[in-house]
């Protein structure tokens, strides 16, 4: 996997978990409260980056060993359950499962849940076979440290201490210990978001990926709406600035979820029977033999950089329909493990009510293994018996769901195109822009219905001076995602380079109208009114932007540039100090010249000791060069 570009320059929520991480082992704090994700992973690769020194390669050997305690939980499940010889054919089956070792090599939560919802399974059966107060309160720190990574396995606990006070008749004060211990390192992050200024229990993520995966957009993969951005932060940053427009005032994170929670209730209850197709497409998916990648490919980037693991004949259908055997076989005694076929149930509706996709599927997996190879077994054990016409029943039934888990209809084609997109951005973001080039052209190859391909292969023309041809396939792209804002933006900003502000301004306002709530089409709307010398219009545009994205330096400037054009002075000191306080600054030169246009406009305005205040840490910003 290290000849993955993405391997030491990781993107999307890898990146933000990364970074997170990495202010963690700075000294710079846990995080700030209330949380907006789960803060656990992050806080394991700050405390991997505190030790190593900050390399990206030591958390991934620590996820691979962790990999390797789960194959041994799985297997002491399997042999407390079903016996030994379930037990190893259940370990041998998550050693080699493509997909875990695929996950355990990417950082994201996925390489360290596995673990944690074993354990919890696992001392789960202990404390029924073996009540004790350490078997209770250490399965319940399992689970309630997994609910620090994926919340929703909070909703298995209540099945679980149901099923051990009703069902295995543990006594009621192990029970309240379990039910201790799950709460155990969740109320110290809850009194931290509390203390924050919100009632939060983990996390506020829950509202807006309920609406994610339940919109009239919603296909039940994709983790994103039309009117968003595809990264996670600027994605979450257009969901909150869309949702405090629609409620006419700033909200506080658990205001934010609930307004999505009720979006998603109003979509159910206005149109009841799209809501329901979905529902029943995310059930069929979750069935589904394919691993839907979000935002990240894993078939390809498996096959091209792992392919070992790709030759490992298990996939997610052959484990279901083994699975299907292995619940038949042992459907004389299914009280006695709930908490496996619980976990399944409880943990996969959480996906069809959500999103189903690779990686959010894959703590299911080693559950739904052990279950895998007690269908292996029973086909020895009916095959040895000479039990011909069960046995053949038997295989015929497991078939039958594989053919189903395949019966999808699936564009292979997709996985490609998706996966070479992303290396062809990689391209683009190292400077290789003729290989980039070529790669967003083979993903079009391969799918010539992807617009992100023709957007990313329009940019990447246009960079290289073939202006016609870059600004040809942005409106291909436009044409193929009509209500997708990026291309309108792109489009805008291509003319407004080329010196066409005229025929940038109605790309701007077309965005606008598909997504108001996003800053780009306002700025884009102000840089086209500036160049026409419509001054005061171009403020208001400005304004509107900062309105939607506070913290943009470039909107910000422009606001700043423009106010003192107009001889608003202090409404131009105060945007220009907004710009150089955002942090966002991507360009020196501009930041440079933010400083010098606010240290002007204060020294002009009589406030000499914060225009000397603002030159010093212009001064320790940009050392005096012969240029400056």
């Amino acid at each position: 996997m290290r000849a993955s570009p993405y391997f030491d320059d990781p993107q999307q929520d890898q990146r933000l978990y990364v970074e997170w991480g990495r202010a963690v082992a700075g000294g710079g704090g846990l995080g700030t409260a209330p949380f907006e994700r789960a803060p656990l992973y992050a806080w394991f690769l700050g405390l991997v980056f505190a030790v190593s020194g900050g390399s990206l390669l030591v958390p991934r050997l620590v996820q691979a060993g962790l990999g390797a305690v789960a194959v041994l939980l799985v297997h002491k499940i399997g042999r407390r359950v079903f016996g030994p010889l379930v037990g190893l054919i259940a370990a041998l089956f998550a050693a080699t499962y493509w997909l875990t070792l695929y996950y355990q090599g990417e950082l994201l939560r996925e390489g360290v849940v596995d673990v944690l919802n074993l354990a919890g399974i696992l001392g789960t059966l202990a404390l029924a076979q073996r009540p004790s107060r350490r078997a209770g309160l250490l399965a319940g720190l399992a689970f309630g440290l997994s609910a620090l990574l994926r919340q929703q396995v909070l909703l298995v606990v209540p099945l679980l201490a149901l099923w051990l006070r009703a069902g295995a008749r543990v006594q009621a004060s192990l029970v309240a210990l379990f039910c201790a211990g799950v709460l155990a390192p969740i109320l110290p992050v809850t009194a931290s978001n509390v203390l924050a200024g919100d009632f939060v229990l983990i996390s506020s993520e829950g509202g807006w990926a309920l609406w994610i995966g339940n919109n009239p957009e919603a296909d039940g993969v994709r983790a994103f709406t039309s009117d968003t951005r595809t990264d996670p932060l600027g994605a979450r940053e257009d969901a909150l600035a869309h949702a405090e427009r629609e409620a006419g005032r700033a909200l506080t994170p658990s205001e934010f979820s609930a307004h999505y929670v009720a979006k998603t209730l109003d979509f159910a209850r206005e149109r009841p029977a799209d809501a329901a197709r979905l529902l029943a497409r995310k059930a069929r998916l979750l069935l589904t033999d394919w691993e839907f990648g979000n935002p990240e490919e894993p078939r390809f980037f498996a096959e091209r950089f792992a392919p070992l693991s790709r030759w490992l004949p298990l996939g997610f259908g052959t484990a279901l329909a083994l699975a299907a055997l292995g619940l038949f076989a042992s459907r004389r005694t299914f009280a006695a493990h709930l908490p496996l076929w619980g976990f399944l149930l409880v943990y996969g509706s959480t996906l069809v009510l959500f999103l189903v996709s690779a990686r959010y599927r894959a703590p299911l997996v080693p559950v739904l293994l052990v279950y895998s190879a007690r269908g292996a077994a029973w086909i020895v054990e009916a095959a040895l018996a000479r039990k011909w016409m069960p046995l053949l029943t038997g295989l015929a039934g497991a078939v039958l769901v594989l053919a189903g888990s395949r019966s999808y209809p699936v564009r292979e084609e997709a996985s490609g195109a998706n996966g070479t997109c992303w290396l062809a951005v990689a391209e683009g973001r190292a400077g290789r822009h003729d290989e980039a080039i070529r790669l967003f052209e083979e993903a079009i190859a391969l799918w010539p219905g992807h617009c992100d391909a023709h957007r990313g292969l329009g940019i990447e023309l246009f960079r290289a001076g073939r202006t016609d041809e870059g600004i040809a396939e942005v409106e291909r792209a436009v044409e193929l995602c009509p209500e997708s804002t990026f291309g309108l933006d792109t489009l805008a900003e291509m003319d407004l380079k080329l010196g066409r502000p005229a025929a940038a301004e109605p790309l701007a306002e077309r965005s606008i109208r598909a997504a108001p709530h996003l800053y780009r089409g306002h700025y884009n709307l102000g840089r086209a009114r500036f160049a026409t010398g419509r001054i005061v219009e171009a403020a208001e545009a400005f304004r509107a932007a900062l309105a939607n994205r506070p913290d943009d330096f470039n909107s910000a400037y422009m606001l700043g540039i423009v106010s003192l054009d107009l001889g608003r002075v202090e409404a131009g000191i105060e945007a220009l100090s907004t710009a150089i306080d955002s942090g966002s600054a991507k360009d020196e030169e501009f930041l440079h010249r933010a400083y010098r246009a606010l240290i002007d406009a204060l020294d002009g305005a009589g406030r000499r000791e914060e225009a000397q205040r603002r030159a010093g840490e212009m001064s320790a910003r940009f050392p005096p060069t012969p240029t400056r």
